[in-house]
């Protein structure tokens, strides 16, 4: 019999081969509808029903014409096609290679992914992944996140546009986070950010650019009175000089701070303190018998911070020697401290006690800005509030204490036979550590604390929790690095 001859024959056979394969996918895609990989089930659907007919429409021409063998290739097209999927599928959507070729993610993950971009400062790379899930989704609550992340996208990249002066760039993406937050309702926050870039915007863009970029001169200097890093987020007091006089009214838009690579940091908040700021100043002064030699240093510096205050500053005294001996004699007031009060040096030292004791003072402070300032020869023998033995150790403890209270911690190391320089110098990070015997450097730190609030600026910006230095520049001055204490 020629092969025309068993086609024409068993076309019926063949035909209900065909019928029994369209059966089997319109089965699997009944079967397989709530797949992880809806697309790839759907080939290997498709791949497995194909072969099982070409198979048994081959077989149906060669095998022998019986009713076992035509209920043969029924089962196994219906098996074939669907037992296949049922079990490989699952396993094979696994492979990497399967998901990246048929399985799109869902487009809501590339807010996170955006995200993360967006802390390490790919702002470019974290806008593609935003406006790729806006593309893709519908679903109202993820483009809510997708449009919110994107105006403090748009916000950054804004800030970056403004140090270069790209005016026509800046304004768009300033049009299009303005728009973002009146669609969405954006909170707060994010509202007055685009609205204090859309101020520096017009700030820089009012005047023409300058038409030869000026090169780093010496005649402008930065000077960082304090430096205080929190979680992600970091902050400087800074002045600027200009030919040994202080400049001021100085925008925004004048500072940059960067990562060592060269990666812009977003200024978040940015004020300008006016002069006469009061402050309120702590003295924590050490009258165990150690410090006997220094007490006439001491009266000196204490008569020397009554010197240096303004009007409005409020001073506080505590005195300590051992745990017995911790005496706050004076609040925080405007009134100036009784210098006759130190007048013996007996008993143990609870140094670390008597710190503590002048930060809980500090929270009796009327004004913002607070400093302790430390008396003492920094030997330590005998503080019950602390958890080490170890003088180094409860230094650095100190010093992170202090900083966690926003209070700026200065030490000064009296006359003694013990003075210890190196656990004043560790818990000084917010300040500075200086020998009382110097006494013109004393003046010059007091005058530098009440001074200190007399024009300055304050920057605020992100910064990643492992990051230790960043480099700050002001108009054209060179830039300096800024490293922060861990």
């Amino acid at each position: 019999m020629s092969t025309m001859d068993r086609l024409i024959e068993r076309s019926g056979w063949m035909f209900f081969v065909l019928l029994t394969g369209v059966a089997a996918i319109f089965a699997g895609r009944w079967m397989f509808a709530g797949a992880a990989c809806q697309r790839f089930q759907d080939v290997l659907l498709f791949a497995c029903a194909a072969f099982a007919v070409i198979s048994m429409l081959i077989y149906a021409l060669t095998a022998e014409d019986s009713f076992l063998a035509k209920l043969k290739s029924v089962v196994f097209v219906l098996v074939f096609s669907l037992f296949i999927p049922a079990v490989g599928g699952p396993f094979l959507v696994r492979l990497p290679e399967v998901q990246n070729l048929f399985c799109a993610p869902d487009p809501c993950l590339k807010v996170a992914q955006a995200k993360e971009l967006h802390k390490v400062g790919e702002l470019k790379g974290a806008e593609v992944l935003i406006r790729q899930c806006l593309a893709e989704t519908s679903d109202a609550q993820c483009r809510a996140i997708a449009e919110q992340e994107l105006i403090r996208l748009l916000s950054d990249q804004a800030g970056v546009l403004i140090n270069d002066r790209q005016c026509d760039d800046l304004r768009a993406l300033l049009e299009e986070a303005e728009s973002l937050t009146r669609k969405q309702g954006a909170d707060s926050d994010l509202a007055r950010t685009v609205q204090a870039r859309k101020e520096d915007c017009q700030r820089v863009c009012a005047a023409p650019p300058p038409t030869v970029m000026p090169t780093p001169t010496p005649s402008i200097q930065l000077e960082v009175l304090r430096k205080q890093r929190e979680d992600n987020v970091g902050v400087l007091d800074v002045r600027v000089w200009r030919d040994g006089k202080q400049v001021s009214d100085l925008p925004r838009s004048a500072f940059q701070v960067k990562m060592l690579t060269g990666t812009p940091l977003t200024i978040r908040k940015f004020e300008e303190w006016r002069p006469d700021e009061p402050v309120c100043l702590i003295a924590v002064v050490d009258t165990s018998g150690s410090v006997e030699p220094g007490i006439p240093q001491i009266r000196q510096a204490l008569q020397g911070l009554n010197d240096n205050r303004k009007p409005d500053d409020e001073l506080g005294l505590v005195l300590f020697a051992g745990p017995q001996d911790i005496r706050p004699v004076q609040s925080p007031s405007k009134s100036p401290l009784n210098t006759s009060q130190v007048d013996r040096a007996v008993g143990s030292t609870a140094l670390w006690d008597g710190v503590l004791e002048g930060l809980a003072q500090t929270g009796r402070c009327t004004v913002q800005l607070r400093y302790l300032v430390v008396m003492t020869d920094g030997s330590d023998n005998a503080s019950q509030r602390v958890s080490s033995r170890d003088n180094i150790a409860n230094a650095k403890w100190i010093a992170q204490e202090v900083n966690k209270k926003k209070v700026a911690l200065y030490t000064v190391g009296v006359k003694s036979n013990e003075l210890q320089p190196e656990p004043l110098r560790l818990a000084a990070t917010s300040g500075t550590y200086t020998e009382a015997a110097d006494f013109t450097a004393l003046t010059a730190l007091f005058q530098k604390i009440f001074g200190s609030t007399r024009d300055f600026y304050r920057i605020q910006f992100g910064m990643d929790p492992t990051q230790r230095m960043v480099t700050l520049r002001a108009l054209d001055a060179t830039e300096v690095n800024v490293e922060f204490a861990d």
